[in-house]
């Protein structure tokens, strides 16, 4: 009978084990394919803030609208974790919200760096920083709830997150 109990108490650790180590599989997959667009979209922005609009900047646009799809897929094909989305869910609204921000609001700025000098005015230029602002506001939101659900998967399964 201690055999017995010993070896199903064996078992349990080990399968409790295997689902942490699953779990920090699934974390780290999830939150690569958010930091790296993330770090894209800080180059990006960076070359945004350039005053002067470039084929560059475009073609960066581009790329990084391609790889936030990318991200977006392999997310998608990433089975849920013991049935629960929330925290694939939020890594996809993040993304989706960096398309968006990309794709509308911070292409303002790009727009308005692409005017000649002379249709640059105060009120197109604080309207261009307008949209970002509301970019970053949207995004900070959708970045806290997915470190909400990070936090909440991460307790769940027992992983330390640094």
């Amino acid at each position: 009978m201690k055999n017995l109990i010993y070896l199903v108490s064996l078992l349990l650790i080990l399968s409790c084990n295997s689902n942490t180590d699953k779990a920090i599989i699934y974390n780290n997959t999830l939150l690569k394919e958010q930091q790296k667009i993330g770090l894209e979209i800080k180059s990006y922005l960076d070359i945004v803030k350039d005053t002067v609009a470039s084929e560059n900047q475009i073609l960066l646009k581009e790329k990084l609208l391609s790889n936030i799809k990318t991200s977006l897929t392999v997310i998608d094909k990433l089975k849920d974790f013991d049935g629960n989305t929330d925290f694939k869910e939020s890594v996809k609204a993040v993304l989706n919200e960096y398309y968006k921000g990309i794709n509308t609001e911070y292409d303002a700025i790009v727009k308005y760096n692409k005017l000649p000098h002379s249709e640059k005015t105060p009120e197109k230029k604080w309207q261009a920083e307008q949209h970002a602002i509301h970019a970053d506001e949207i995004i900070t939101k959708a970045e806290d709830h997915f470190i909400l659900m990070q936090k909440e998967f991460a307790e769940k399964h027992n992983i330390k997150l640094d």
